[in-house]
């Protein structure tokens, strides 16, 4: 899940806090992104959310003292419609008489005598 998505979450639990950040003056740092916000320092400009290491940091807490974890779901039919099955499988068909596999089978003996003119 992205920090964009998690922030929210997060807020409403009450498990962090906006945190406001003092604009940036120069030198600016070679990582400040004048375009980009981040959420949780208060839209401050500088950094995106998703590369706010603080908020990394604070989740990474929120891990490793258990208040926050990981729930494992099912297969999501919706994003993966072919998803990978346990073991392998080969499927074959056999036939112990080669005449009767190179005959043609019922329906194809009905559509050539239907179409002889």
């Amino acid at each position: 899940m992205p920090y964009t998505e998690l922030l929210p979450r997060l807020l409403e639990q009450k498990l962090v806090e906006i945190i406001p950040l003092k604009p940036l003056e120069p030198p600016y740092p070679r990582s400040c992104s004048p375009n980009a916000r981040c959420d949780y320092h208060c839209e401050a400009i500088g950094h995106a959310t998703e590369r706010c290491w603080s908020l990394k940091h604070k989740v990474q807490d929120l891990l490793d003292g258990g208040l926050l974890g990981f729930q494992n779901q099912g297969p999501n039919v919706q994003s993966n419609p072919l998803p990978t099955h346990k073991g392998m499988a080969i499927n074959t068909i056999s036939h112990e008489n080669r005449e009767e596999a190179e005959r043609p089978n019922r329906r194809e003996q009905e559509e050539s005598t239907t179409n002889v003119p």
